[in-house]
This record gives structure tokens, sequence and C-alpha cells, in this order.
């Protein structure tokens, strides 16, 4: 009894311990990226098995893990490895019934994993799957180890379950530490006395996450759009001579606020006077009415980016001239990306996406304080994330008129 407490304190303070360790080394800013990425992971810790017998000891397991990135939010995969269940009956039982059993199992099992915090630095999951568990029963008698019947391996129904933590450490490095549940059938104990067994387990580990062509290719174009929101940042931290914006001003720089992806009322830049002319809108003037919302069609951004295309001016110019014409209208412009990239790359894409709208207003005119901005990322898709037609569909600015 007091291995076993011995054992289960160090457990404890093991998985506390690298908890805090996970909490203060995690990359700041950085989120795990797992969509399309296999990942290899190791963990070892100590268990505790119930069954028919009336004591309990603490035995070890190792557990090993190969798992897909289906998305970042699922992942599935196999569970193997060894566990080492142990238990005992005080008093001992009289006659030729063992007071003392060790299990020497190998479990494997198909399991899903499910992230409560996808795309996050530090994120909690849970987990479960369904398998077999191949054991072998050994007991000790006089100091020497007997396999009861014998050493053949047999197998049980398997079912292992629980909840845990990751963290970044890098890239490609997770720390873990999980609490597992494994179900069994009522005869591994060979006692057959109907009563199905199970164990508890508390494990830490690594995981490490491989690369494949498809992530590689994802956090070069994250890179590359970081790369561009920070050129244009030191654009606009560039003092602009006070010269009236006219048409050959093909150059859009955005001037992203704070890291921010919820509604804000962006600050109020210097107010520019009011232009005598605008870019040429289009044809169907717009129609704002207050507590309607509609796609703002024909802005397009460049790749993986926040910079406007030359061709998006005469939708913009569209939009001008109704907030020109309507001058008690303030709206919302969120900005809509589709499912590809992490969660957090398109958080920040949308928002500054937005923003980039919002600067070409206030540059013309339109009063910082009737605007607002919001990204939105790819949590609001209108189409399927599947076909080319949807994603370009969801890669959307939308206006919503305020009441």
């Amino acid at each position: 009894m007091a291995s076993m407490k011995k054992t289960m304190r160090w457990c404890r303070s093991a998985a506390l311990c690298l908890l805090m360790l996970a909490c203060a080394a995690s990359i700041p800013g950085y989120g795990q990226d797992k969509e399309g990425r296999w990942a290899v992971g190791f963990q070892t810790g100590g268990n505790l098995w119930m069954n028919s017998y009336n004591a309990r000891a603490a035995g070890t397991d190792g557990e090993l893990t190969f798992k897909y990135g289906v998305n970042d939010a699922f992942s599935a995969g196999l569970i193997t490895g060894f566990h080492g269940l142990k238990s005992r009956e005080t008093p001992a039982f009289s006659g030729t019934t063992p007071d003392n059993l060790t299990l020497n199992a190998i479990p494997l099992a198909v399991a899903g994993w499910f992230s409560l915090a996808p795309g996050r630095a530090i994120n909690p999951y849970y987990y479960a799957g369904l398998g077999v568990m191949f054991y072998q029963r050994e007991t000790s008698r006089n100091g020497e180890s007997v396999f009861l019947p014998d050493k053949e391996y047999r197998s049980s129904l398997h079912i292992p379950a629980g909840i845990g933590v990751e963290a970044l450490l890098s890239r490609n490095l997770l720390v873990t530490a999980d609490l597992g549940y494994g179900l069994l059938d009522s005869h591994v104990d060979a006692l057959n006395s109907g009563k199905i067994s199970w164990y508890a387990s508390a494990r830490v580990g690594v995981t490490i996450l491989v690369e494949t062509g498809a992530a590689e290719e994802r956090l070069h174009m994250q890179e590359n759009a970081e790369a561009a929101v920070h050129q244009t940042k030191l654009q606009a931290e560039k003092p602009q001579p006070n010269a009236p914006v006219n048409e050959s001003d093909k150059q859009q720089v955005e001037t992203p606020l704070p890291h921010q992806t919820a509604d804000v009322n962006p600050p109020d830049p210097p107010a520019p006077p009011v232009p005598q002319s605008v870019v040429t809108p289009r044809e169907t003037p717009l129609l704002l009415q207050k507590g309607n919302s509609f796609i703002l069609k024909g802005v397009n951004f460049e790749l993986d980016r926040a910079a406007l295309t030359p061709n998006s001016e005469p939708a913009l110019a569209s939009l001008l001239n109704a907030l020109l014409a309507h001058p008690d209208i303030e709206v919302l412009i969120v900005g809509h990306t589709d499912l590809a990239g992490s969660r957090d790359f398109n958080q920040s894409l949308s928002f500054h996406r937005a923003q980039a709208v919002y600067s070409w207003l206030v540059k013309r005119g339109i009063p910082a304080k009737r605007l607002m901005v919001a990204g939105k990322g790819a949590d609001e898709p209108i189409a399927d994330n599947v076909t080319l037609q949807g994603r370009i569909a969801n890669r959307r600015i939308e206006i919503r008129v305020m009441k």
C-alpha cells in the first residue's frame, strides 16, 4: 500500500510539474498545427487495476500512439504499448487460487482524439477507442514467477478513454499529460466472479508532429502573410505627405490594430478632406437599410494577404457613395476566409482584410466612428470548403448595417 501511494504521488507531482513547464514554455502567439500531419506520441506513468481481488497495487505502463490530424479539432489513429496491471488478495486465498496476480498486457485499439481548444498553444482534449488487450497472467509463488495457466497470450475486449492536455513546445513537439480509463472483460483475473475489471492510469509524455507537404505549404503561406502584414505596418508608420488621394493611388496600405479578433471600434485617424470626386462606382447603387447585411461583391485581395487589388475599387466606391449619401448610417465590416490554413492565421487574415476596407473608406472621407471591423475567420461559412467555388464564396467581405 505504501508503494502504491508513493507511485501515485510521483505521478501527480510529475504531471503537475510537466504541465507548469508546458505553460511557461509554450510559444507565445503560435498555436498547434495538426491538420494533415502525422503524430507519434509516447507516454509513461502508473495505473491501478480494479477487479475481483480486494487489494490494489500500483503498476507501471507505457503507451505509444500513432495518429493523423484530420483537422485541428480531430485526430484518428492507433494506441498500443505495455501495461503492467497488478492486484492482491488480503488475507490470502486458501487453496490453489493465487493471492497476487500481475497482468502483462499489450493494448491495440483504434481511437479518436477530440480537441477542446483546436489550434491553441495549450489544448485540452479527450479521447476514446475500441480494440483488444492481449494479456499474460503471472503470479509469484515461493519467490518464483508462475504463469497461469501458461505463457500463452490471451485476448480481452479493451475500451480505452480519457482526458488530457497538450502544450506546444515547438512547432513539431508537444508535451502531454492525461488521465485514462480502460475497460476489460470479467475473466481476465481468472477468478470468474462475473465482475467486470477496469484500470485507471495517469501518464505524462511527448508527441512529435511529422511534417507533410500540405503542412509545409500552409506554413509557407502563413509566413508570407505575416511578412506582408509586417511590411504594410512599417509602411503605415512612415510619415505621409499631406497630399490628396486620387484614382491613381493603387497601393492599398492597411493600418492594423493590435491583435484583436472581436468586434472593435478602430481609433479615429486625422480626418482628411471630403474628396471632390471618387472612383466610378458599379452600375447598381447600394441601399443601406438599418439592420440589414449583404456581401460586398467585387472586393478582392492578394493571395494570403490583406492588400486590396486594384479591381476592387468600383465595389468599394459604391459602398463609399452609399455611406456619403446616408451620413447617419454606421456599419460593421466583417472579414471571412475559407477553411484552408490554421484557425489563428484565418482569424488574423480576415480581421486585417476587413480593416483594409475600413482604411480605404476612412482615407476617402468616411468618419472612423461610423465604421467597425471584425474578423470571423472560417467560423461562418456560406458554402462548402471542398470545392473551389465553395471556398471562393466563403472568402468574402460582409457589410452589416447597424440598427
